[in-house]
């Protein structure tokens, strides 16, 4: 019986520790540029490709679990309908005032702070919670 007991009581714990840990308040994702969302977001274990020659992530970047090279992000269609293309895609962009922003329709999209980020929704949401979480001890 006491077995049993001991066995309850571990379990108990680790369910109210679970439980404690999805309701703890989600750090706020924001970043001040997009270079430091670049770096924050690799730290993460996601891959952050230029549509650019010379690889410069300052002014956007696709985020993508895979690595891929700045020629397939750059014909990837940032207007009109999102289509299958966008499965596991997140472009991210700097916030400049009074822009009126161009996405793909359908597109889920978030604000973090001074960078704008949109594409595949589940994929966004995952980029978003890592960076909660701080997998990799960022924040």
């Amino acid at each position: 019986m006491k077995r049993r007991e001991w066995i309850a009581g571990v379990t108990s714990l680790a369910l109210l520790a679970a439980v404690a840990w999805f309701l703890m308040p989600q750090r706020e994702v924001t970043f001040s540029t997009v270079r430091e969302a670049s770096v924050r977001i690799a730290a993460q274990g996601f891959q952050c490709t230029s549509d650019r020659i010379d690889g410069m992530l300052d002014h956007g970047f696709l985020v993508t679990r895979d690595e891929t090279s700045w020629q397939a992000v750059n014909v990837v269609a940032k207007a009109g309908p999102m289509g299958p293309e966008w499965k596991g895609k997140v472009w991210v962009s700097g916030v400049v005032p009074n822009q009126i922003w161009n996405m793909p329709e359908g597109a889920s999209a978030k604000m973090w702070g001074g960078v704008y980020a949109y594409g595949d929704g589940d994929f966004l949401a995952e980029i978003e919670i890592a960076l909660q979480r701080g997998r990799a001890g960022q924040m």
